[in-house]
């Protein structure tokens, strides 16, 4: 008998464990997960959703095997930062994408550091791919339990 997994005509739903609906022992991330709620909705189909959803995913298969728990999914709150070129920049928060409210600059250096430290090639260095892969490390260092918003600032 085939299963057929839960969807929302666009992508497949998922448990706070990434999860597949109706599909036993499997697992989704990024453009294909109908993730768990931020803000009531579902999380968008973006780049800052779907690097934690991937290492999630993976943890949590992979704790599967080994009969580990699993870790819940939180989704970090939805931001965009986009660059204007010499007119500057502007950083958006939430799903409605209200304008940050931040000091002259701040949304220009904030993309900058973006591009140029948080979005970059994979190391070489090989002792750094299992921190680059731990779900409980966003792309700005080590966090608590999931990844979340440091001080106010969201990329």
């Amino acid at each position: 008998m085939q299963t057929l997994a839960a969807h929302d005509g666009l992508r497949l739903v998922v448990d706070p464990y990434l999860r597949v609906a109706g599909v036993p022992d499997v697992y989704a991330a990024g453009d294909t997960a109908a993730a768990p709620p931020e803000g009531g909705r579902t999380v968008a189909q973006s780049c800052q959703h779907a690097v934690p959803q991937g290492k999630f995913a993976g943890h949590n298969a992979a704790a599967e095997l080994l009969g580990l728990p699993p870790a819940r999914f939180a989704p970090a709150p939805y931001a965009t930062c986009l660059d204007l070129g010499s007119a500057g920049a502007v950083s958006t928060t939430g799903r409605e994408c209200a304008l940050r409210q931040a000091p002259a600059r701040f949304a220009k250096a904030l993309k900058r550091e973006i591009n140029e430290t948080w979005i970059r090639p994979p190391a070489d260095d090989a002792d750094a791919f299992p921190r680059l892969a731990d779900f409980r490390v966003s792309q700005r260092g080590p966090v608590a339990e999931a990844p979340a918003p440091s001080a106010g600032r969201t990329a």
